[in-house]
């Protein structure tokens, strides 16, 4: 056969295969989409609130979902991170694999020189912590002491910590993939829920204390199940 000849059919079995369309292809629009199984993304979320003690010395907590990121403030509700809706929109699931965390207090309200102990410490069950020791002496607890109103040393701190939500929950990163326990559908929370407690806790021998702190997490997002757009 001539090398012409061959050339040709080269050319016409390559034109065949690549009018073929692609796996999990879609076609919107009169165009073809081929979505990607799965996207990886770093979303953060932004808030804050004011913390006050029951009494003094109680101490007091306010509880935050690493792994939820269609609902990160537990209180509030409905606080997913910017930029998930529109993630939403092309796929059915989602999975955060690890979570930056960052948070800046600031007491008041407690007697002069007063310490006041703040910080935070990933959970990983559904149940919170009772009482302020087992509060710090949490695994992965990130913790500082500042000046309830200011006097006798700093009353504002900003603590700073990486977590790998894997790792929290006690599982290797294979089990964490194919456990669709700690992912979750588009729109909802996760059914095993790996959480951030952030706390304040005051002396027992002064006043009550007030904490206020704002807080980021940048969450390393998988979204993943591409959903099938209409035409």
């Amino acid at each position: 056969m001539s090398s012409a000849k061959m050339s040709k059919g080269s050319q016409a079995s390559s034109s065949r295969r690549s009018r073929r369309p692609r796996r999990n292809a879609q076609r919107v629009g009169g165009f073809t989409y081929v979505p990607p199984q799965s996207k990886r993304v770093r979303l953060t979320y932004g808030g804050g609130a004011s913390l006050t003690e029951a009494a003094a010395g109680n101490g007091v907590q306010r509880v935050y979902r690493l792994n939820g990121a269609y609902d990160v403030d537990t209180t509030v509700g409905s606080t997913s991170t910017p930029g998930f809706a529109e993630m939403a929109t092309f796929f059915s699931n989602y999975r955060v694999w690890s979570a930056d965390v960052r948070v800046t207090f600031a007491a008041s309200g407690a007697s002069a020189g007063t310490p006041v102990q703040v910080g935070f410490y990933p959970n990983a069950t559904n149940t919170y912590l009772t009482g302020p020791l087992s509060w710090i002496v949490a695994p992965g607890c990130h913790t500082s002491v500042i000046s309830g109103d200011g006097t006798g040393g700093k009353n504002v701190v900003t603590l700073t910590r990486h977590y790998d939500l894997p790792s929290i929950a006690r599982v290797t990163r294979s089990q964490y993939r194919n456990d669709m326990d700690y992912s979750s559908v588009i729109n909802t929370t996760p059914s095993r829920q790996l959480q951030l407690s952030v706390f304040g806790w005051g002396n027992s021998s002064g006043s009550a204390v007030k904490v206020t702190f704002t807080i980021w997490v940048a969450m390393d997002i998988e979204f993943f199940n591409p959903i099938q757009l209409s035409s």
